[in-house]
């Protein structure tokens, strides 16, 4: 079993964004990260429902197969939770997880406290400020270290 975090770094005044995922073992030890710049973004919401749909995508090719996925954002854990039931304006999105969910042996979509997701946002936020995508498999990126130490102390 492994936990994916998820979060964004959205801006309204050029609605654009970014997101970053990362995966830990059943130990909390770090396996992968990643971060997506997004040019463009309706609104936060649609930035969160992608932020999940990419964490999702990363456990996937790293061959995860039972995945916790956690998102500090309740209207997208709720969205993806209530799949077949969601009708909103990222239904394309939330359909792909859906689709996306069926390749996994188990997975939860579960909310967490923004405390404990302090990776994930600093990989969204460095992710706009570059305005570039990155990935890590095993080597953990420097700007997130001290993070990863704050994270297990909330955990």
């Amino acid at each position: 079993m492994v936990k994916v975090n998820v979060d964004v770094s959205f801006h309204v005044e050029t609605l654009s964004g970014a997101t970053g995922a990362v995966i830990r073992d059943e130990h909390g030890d770090f396996i992968a990260a990643a971060s997506w710049f997004i040019p463009n973004v309706r609104d936060v919401d649609a930035a969160e429902l992608l932020a999940i749909r990419n964490g999702m995508y990363l456990v996937a090719n790293m061959g995860c197969m039972r995945v916790d996925v956690e998102s500090d954002c309740t209207f997208a854990v709720e969205s993806v939770q209530l799949m077949d039931n969601y009708q909103g304006p990222d239904v394309a999105v939330v359909a792909e997880c859906k689709q996306l969910s069926i390749d996994f042996a188990k997975i939860t979509f579960k909310h967490c406290f923004r405390e404990a997701n302090q990776v994930a946002d600093e990989l969204a936020k460095q992710s706009f400020r570059s305005n570039s995508s990155s990935s890590w498999d095993a080597t953990i990126p420097d700007f997130i270290s001290h993070h990863l130490v704050n994270d297990m102390t909330v955990i």
